[in-house]
């Protein structure tokens, strides 16, 4: 398997280094989150040491402490848009799978609960490395609506704030996130039950299926938000001509296409972000919906946007050149 970190975690552990001490990341390469969506892994395990190292491992669950500022990261708005923690969870793992990461964490959900275990197929995740991840969880956890959550490790509470006393008496491969409440964050008014009320019952189910396309939709959970039975609303896109999949797979071309032109990501982040479990099915079902390749769509795109602003310049010099002298 490659080597290689997510980018939006190294981004948001260089930020918390840098502004603790200049020193952790002298001659290290600053991460964009929003270029790419993985780094090397070396660069990863490099700060990682560095700080444990200077500072202790404390530091390394600082990593979600700044993560609203990366807000704007399209990954991070998939996690954002999650209605409950094992949603999120679920989003987490299929982006790890998605990217073929070496470390990975499985991840055993309850609505007040997510019970983490790291493994890999090659390299072992290094405590460090594991310690960074449950800084990232409990940050992420917190900015999409859990209240008091509780970091435990070893069958102990851990005190995130001076965890060096003990940490390495663990290698932190296995940790348990809790919390007291879970209130979803509403982004821009995404889960506003009026978005799922007006109109006929297959308007509604794209409404509800383009709040957030990246989720794994099952019709029992549709049928549930929509306040009918799975059959009745089978009965209901029958009626219609149309499948509950059929639904699914429009809104995650529509999204696609929308993030294909207004944003640089990869093939490979608007695949995840739309839902797909990998690259490949992401580019059948958009052919199968455009007749085109996402890439073919986004370069005619690019073209048609650079004849307009070339036919507006030209326009605009035209005009300039046919004022009366003065």
């Amino acid at each position: 398997m490659a080597d290689f970190a997510n980018s939006n975690i190294v981004a948001m552990l260089y930020r918390v280094a840098a502004r603790t001490d200049p020193a952790l990341v002298a001659g290290l390469p600053m991460v964009d989150a929003n270029s790419a969506g993985t780094v090397h892994g070396g660069l990863k395990r490099e700060l990682v040491g560095r700080i444990i190292e200077l500072h202790g491992p404390h530091l390394l669950f600082r990593v979600g402490d700044d993560l609203a500022a990366f807000a704007d990261s399209p990954i991070l708005q998939v996690f954002l848009r999650s209605p409950d923690a094992l949603v999120l969870a679920e989003k987490w793992m299929r982006l790890e799978r998605f990217h073929h990461a070496s470390n990975r964490t499985h991840i055993v959900a309850s609505p007040t609960s997510w019970v983490c275990t790291r493994y890999a197929s090659e390299r072992k995740p290094g405590f460090g490395e594991n310690c960074v991840i449950a800084g990232f969880f409990i940050g992420l956890l917190k900015l999409v609506g859990a209240g008091g959550v509780v970091l435990e490790a070893g069958g102990r509470v851990v005190d995130v704030g001076s965890a060096d006393d003990w940490s390495r008496q663990n290698d932190f491969s296995g940790f348990t996130l809790r919390w007291a409440d879970f209130v979803p964050v509403q982004d821009d008014g995404a889960r506003d039950d009026r978005s799922v009320v007006a109109g006929s019952v297959l308007e509604r189910l794209q409404s509800l299926v383009a709040e957030d396309v990246a989720r794994g939709w099952r019709i029992a959970d549709a049928a549930n938000r929509l306040a009918l039975s799975p059959r009745s609303l089978q009965r209901h896109l029958s009626s219609r001509n149309r499948s509950f999949s059929s639904v699914v797979r429009q809104a995650r071309v529509a999204e696609a296409a929308r993030l294909l032109c207004s944003t640089r990501l990869a093939l490979a982040e608007i695949a995840f972000c739309c839902g797909y479990a990998d690259q490949a099915h992401f580019q059948r079902d958009f052919r199968r919906v455009t007749n085109i390749t996402p890439k073919i769509h986004r370069d005619m795109t690019l073209q048609s946007a650079r004849v307009g602003e070339s036919h507006a310049e030209t326009r605009s010099t035209g005009e300039i050149g046919n004022l009366p002298a003065v």
